[in-house]
């Protein structure tokens, strides 16, 4: 009859019976070669009610879990990719129920630490695993008992090249002479992204670079005159870049004078020489009319008053100025407006020593 298990079990009596009928031959043996021939079959038969219940135990996995094969990581492990694993290969008492916890190892896929929240068969790799190698540690379980079991580690985690650049934009008056900036924007991939800039003068949505703009920051030219501007920001890191074009700013529109580098002032700071200065450069839309003051700045007191009649380009240092720093203001003035930048000071003003311009001469009769 069968046992629990659905394996036939078998009474010793019933098999003896069934191989006395299965073998005839057994009736024309003498009497004590049957008794042997019987006891022989018992023995065989109980061996067999023994066997074949062990047997069936095994073939149908009792017992607490045994790994077979080691789990693996399926899939190309790449920030912001989802990975798999294949739990291995597993026998013992069924039912069993599997659990997971996904590890970030080093470079060689050693000293592993829990990915927290990361449990189930699936894992989206994200910027923290960049430059890691991912395992995966499988815990089977059954009635009998658990067993762990660690995948091998995948391939390091590579960066994932900028992607879908957006909120790139300008910002600041199309004007001529004044600064527009344009930010880098939102990027998805693997930061830190490092980010470069072109700069591009439209005119009906055809655009061209615009020599040497290439900074964040862009401050617009006569040139540029009833066009439109947009900047094309590039983002990159070791897997790739992205480029994504700003919208178009209004066209650009004159504007008044703004100092982009202040005057400078030439000549050596000493009783007696010219100094000279120079308007500096100006942005906005011209012409320009430049004017100028010079400034007198004590040592001590460091704050500067102009220096009376003092207004042209250039100024002849006095004796008064010994031991004081010299600065010129230059005004730029055009039909849309005026703008004042200031030089750096002088040197300290030196004073002139005697010198003699005239040999002395002897007057007079030499008489004995």
């Amino acid at each position: 009859m069968p046992n629990g298990d659905g394996v036939g079990t078998v009474e010793p009596g019933i098999a003896a019976r069934n191989l006395e009928s299965e073998c005839p031959e057994r009736a024309l043996l003498p009497a004590a070669s049957r008794r042997v021939w019987s006891a022989s079959a018992l023995v065989f038969v109980a061996l067999l009610a023994v066997v074949l219940p062990a047997s069936s135990a095994w073939a149908t996995g009792a017992g607490a879990p045994v790994n077979l094969s080691t789990p693996s990581v399926i899939g190309v492990p790449t920030d912001g990719s989802t990975l798999k694993v294949a739990r291995g290969t597993w026998t013992g008492l069924t039912p069993m129920t599997t659990t997971y916890q996904w590890l970030r190892c080093n470079s060689t896929g050693e000293e592993c630490s829990n990915i927290a929240g990361a449990t189930t068969t699936a894992h989206k790799a994200v910027h923290e695993d960049v430059g890691h190698r991912l395992r995966v540690l499988v815990k089977v379980t059954n009635a009998e008992g658990s067993e762990k079991a660690t995948s091998s580690p995948s391939s390091t985690v590579g960066p994932k090249a900028p992607v879908r650049g957006t909120n790139v934009l300008v910002s600041g008056m199309a004007q001529d002479g004044q600064l527009v900036s344009v930010s880098n924007g939102t990027w998805g991939g693997t930061p830190p992204f490092s980010f470069g800039y072109r700069w591009q003068s439209c005119v009906t949505k055809i655009c061209s670079n615009i020599p040497g703009a290439t900074g964040q920051s862009y401050r617009p030219t006569s040139s540029e005159l009833k066009h439109q501007l947009r900047a094309v920001v590039t983002a990159s890191n070791p897997a790739g870049k992205s480029s994504k074009a700003s919208p178009f700013t209004k066209s650009v529109i004159p504007g008044p004078p703004v100092s982009t580098a202040a005057p400078t002032i030439s000549g050596t700071p000493l009783d007696g020489q010219v100094l000279s200065a120079s308007t500096g450069s100006w942005g906005g839309t011209g012409p320009f009319t430049y004017s100028y003051q010079w400034r007198s700045c004590p040592l001590l007191t460091g704050e500067c008053t102009d220096v009376a009649g003092a207004t042209g380009p250039t100024y002849t240092v006095q004796p008064l100025d010994v031991s004081t720093s010299l600065e010129v203001v230059v005004t730029a003035v055009s039909s849309l407006g005026s703008a004042a930048a200031t030089s750096g000071p002088s040197g300290l003003v030196g004073a002139l020593l005697p010198s003699n311009s005239v040999l002395p001469s002897i007057s007079g009769v030499l008489k004995d």
